[in-house]
């Protein structure tokens, strides 16, 4: 047995016409293995992403209702309003909008009201482009870098002269999209 093994590790094998030591060739693919393992090795990491919306409002008032309150989140992502008005009276939700990006962008804007309250959209400064797709939804084209206090949405709230008096609620939402 020892004979073997002392044969296995000092004989020799031939290599591309050459006689090569066994252990010699046991070293090369060891170290060749050890450079594989090697290179199969890379530096892991991680890298955090925070995205923010594009879109947000900067601002806004309600005019024509007899008493109204407009309320914005801190960081731009919501509104609420409240009005005051009375059966056959009009009033206007005016919204500053931002755009961060630096090329025009796509809103859907979509307004629930109830049976009775007409509602009107149009555009301003910012607003380049309003477009009614439905009973409750508009198309805008939003500028790029839009940034001012200056409204660029109009949405007019018309009461029916039919409606009896009471609370009632809307709700509106104003959505990014791609286009």
């Amino acid at each position: 047995m020892r004979e073997f093994h002392k044969r296995m590790l000092w004989g020799t094998v031939p290599v591309f016409g050459r006689r090569v030591g066994i252990w010699v060739l046991a070293l090369g693919i060891a170290v060749a293995g050890a450079g594989v393992a090697g290179a199969a090795q890379a530096a892991t990491g991680e890298a955090n992403l925070t995205v923010s919306q594009s879109l947000v409002v900067l601002g806004g008032n309600v005019t024509g209702a007899s008493d109204a309150v407009f309320a914005l989140s801190d960081d731009g992502t919501a509104f609420s309003t409240a009005a005051s008005t009375w059966t056959g009276g009009r009033y206007a939700v005016n919204i500053s909008l931002g755009n961060k990006l630096d090329k025009a962008l796509t809103a859907d804007l979509t307004v629930d009201a109830p049976q009775g309250i007409r509602v009107g959209v149009s555009g301003a400064d910012g607003v380049a482009a309003v477009a009614r797709m439905s009973d409750k939804t508009w198309k805008l084209v939003v500028s790029p870098n839009e940034s001012d206090s200056i409204p660029d949405l109009s949405i007019t709230v018309t009461v029916g002269e039919t409606m009896a008096p009471g609370s009632y609620s809307m709700k509106m939402g104003l959505e990014q999209v791609a286009y």
